[in-house]
C-alpha cells in the first residue's frame, strides 16, 4: 500500500496516496533515489562491434568492419558507476578449432589481439568472444587492457577496451565499474579477429564478424 501525504489547499487538507515512492506528493529524498539510479534491459548481438562506439581516429579505420553491427551504447550522465549482467551464449564463430558457443566471460585457449580502431584502444590478449566495454568521452586513445578478469572494482581510462564479461568474479560477486570522468557513453559489444595479410592496410585491425552468432542478454545497473 502507498503512503498517505496530507496537504492543506486553501485551508483544507487532502490525503493523496503516494504508490511506489517517487510521484506526486512523494517525500523529495525519495524522489531524488529514484531518479538516480537508471537500469538497462536489452540485448547485444555477436556481431555488435565494440569499436563502432567509438568518436573517431587511430590507424584502423571503421568502414573494415562491413559485416559487424552496432554495439548497446548507454548515455552517460551523473552516474559514477556501472553493474552489467548477462546471460546467453554466442560465438565468433562456430568452428571446433576457432570458437565454440560460450557465456560472456569468452572461449577458452584462444585471445584476440588487434590495433587501435575508431579512438578506441588496442586490444591485447582478450578472451575470444568475451563481453567488453568502452566508456567513450573526448581525449587520447589509452594503451591496451591489462586488468584480468576476476577484480572486485575496475576503473579503467577514456577509450580503453575492456573486460566485462559476465559481470561477476568466481566466487559470485557482482563486479563494478568506474566511469571515469569525462566520459559520455558506455558502449557494449565484442572484439574479432584481425585481418591476417600483412601487405593490406587493414592488418592486424578487427574485421571478422560476417560469421558470428549468437546474442547475450543484458542488465545494465548506472549508479550514482
Amino acid at each position: 500500500m502507498g503512503a498517505i501525504v496530507l496537504r492543506r489547499v486553501f485551508g483544507v487538507w487532502f490525503g493523496i496516496v503516494v504508490l511506489g515512492g517517487a510521484g506526486i506528493g512523494a517525500p523529495p529524498a525519495l524522489a531524488a533515489k529514484a531518479a538516480a539510479t537508471r537500469r538497462f534491459v536489452g540485448t547485444v548481438d555477436a556481431r555488435g562491434a565494440v569499436f563502432f562506439g567509438g568518436l573517431g581516429g587511430g590507424p584502423c579505420k571503421i568502414s573494415y568492419l562491413p559485416h559487424a553491427q552496432r554495439p548497446v551504447a548507454l548515455q552517460i550522465g551523473s552516474e559514477r558507476r556501472v553493474t552489467v549482467r548477462s546471460s546467453g551464449q554466442e560465438s565468433m564463430g562456430v568452428n571446433p578449432a576457432h570458437d565454440r558457443l560460450h557465456g560472456a566471460d569468452g572461449g577458452s585457449g584462444l585471445a584476440t589481439t588487434v590495433k587501435p580502431m575508431n579512438g578506441l584502444s588496442a586490444v591485447k590478449a582478450m578472451r575470444i568472444g568475451a563481453l567488453v566495454g568502452a566508456f567513450v568521452g573526448p581525449g587520447p586513445t589509452p594503451g591496451p587492457y591489462t586488468g584480468g578478469t576476476n577484480f572486485w572494482v575496475l576503473a579503467p581510462p577514456k577509450n580503453q577496451v575492456f573486460f566485462i564479461g559476465n559481470g561477476s568474479t568466481t566466487t559470485g560477486r557482482v563486479q563494478e565499474f568506474v566511469v571515469p570522468s569525462g566520459a559520455t557513453k558506455l558502449v557494449l559489444g565484442f572484439v574479432d579477429g584481425p585481418w591476417p595479410k600483412p601487405a593490406d592496410p587493414q592488418y592486424g585491425c578487427a574485421h571478422y564478424y560476417k560469421d558470428n552468432v549468437g546474442s547475450l542478454k543484458l542488465v545494465v545497473t548506472l549508479k550514482p
